[in-house]
């Protein structure tokens, strides 16, 4: 495992899948760590054959490349998520990674850096060659025990996909409408209603997924995710243009922020 750490903040580095692990940033004596991990990770449990890397580590934030599913027979979410990352340089606040299979033909290069007194982590991903159109997010996983409060920069709409992501009542139920769309995220189309969005947990036992389109003309992007009982609040910031969806995953006890 490494680490990048700045007076005030640090956190780990997995180079297996790339993860962004435990983030701490310190806040009047107080120790902030708002990421989640999965129960099994760490844990000694065994896991079942064949499972993928990004599911096996499941923790922080990683970067999807694609997102989801992958038509070139990559895993799911890519390699980014599934395959080791080199560590090309490290130095007080920085650390610089590349990954050892390449994307579509790219070089992957991933930049974590640290400020003192500063509470955000900078992450930048670069593409270096290759050729072809490829969606990217990174996935941001919220521990949310007490719920929360989602809050995000002005959207054109909210969507669904066609499909829900849970169709095996035993497994658990999708509570929004698959398609569905809204302009307004506290009046989702839902099975039975109404959902706000804004508002987590969605829906006791539920698995949904919804995408919001921002605005036309917005640079920046950003989601806010305050955490109730917590006393803190999980700010996102990104440019717009570059990644234009910012998606919402609910399967408690946390939510994840693409």
């Amino acid at each position: 495992m490494e680490r990048v750490e700045a007076q005030g903040i640090r956190a780990g580095f997995d180079p297996e899948g790339g993860f962004v692990t435990d983030l701490v940033v310190e806040d009047g004596g107080r120790a902030v760590a708002p990421l989640h991990r999965a129960p099994w990770v760490g844990s000694g449990d065994a896991l079942p054959e064949g499972l993928p890397l990004h599911l096996a580590r499941l923790q922080g934030d990683f970067l999807c490349a694609p997102f989801a599913a992958s038509e070139g027979g990559s895993p799911m979410h890519g390699w980014p998520a599934n395959a080791r990352w080199e560590v090309v340089r490290r130095e007080e606040g920085l650390l610089r990674a590349v990954l050892t299979r390449p994307v579509q033909g790219a070089t992957v290069l991933k930049e974590l850096a640290v400020e003192a007194g500063s509470p955000f982590l900078y992450q930048r991903h670069l593409f270096v060659g290759g050729q072809g159109r490829l969606g990217v997010a990174n996935h941001a996983m919220v521990a949310l025990p007490g719920g929360g409060l989602i809050r995000c920069s002005p959207k054109t709409f909210w969507e669904t996909s066609p499909q829900p992501q849970e169709t095996d009542p035993a497994r658990g139920r999708s509570g929004l409408r698959y398609p569905a769309r809204a302009a307004d995220p506290r009046a989702f189309p839902g099975r039975d209603g109404p959902v706000d969005l804004t508002r987590y947990p969605w829906g006791e036992g539920w698995e949904d997924f919804a995408a919001g389109l921002e605005a036309p003309g917005r640079r920046l992007g950003w989601t806010a995710v305050t955490r109730l009982g917590q006393g803190d609040l999980y700010l996102s910031l990104r440019d717009a243009r570059a990644l234009p969806m910012p998606m919402l995953l609910l399967p408690a006890p946390f939510i994840a922020v693409a």
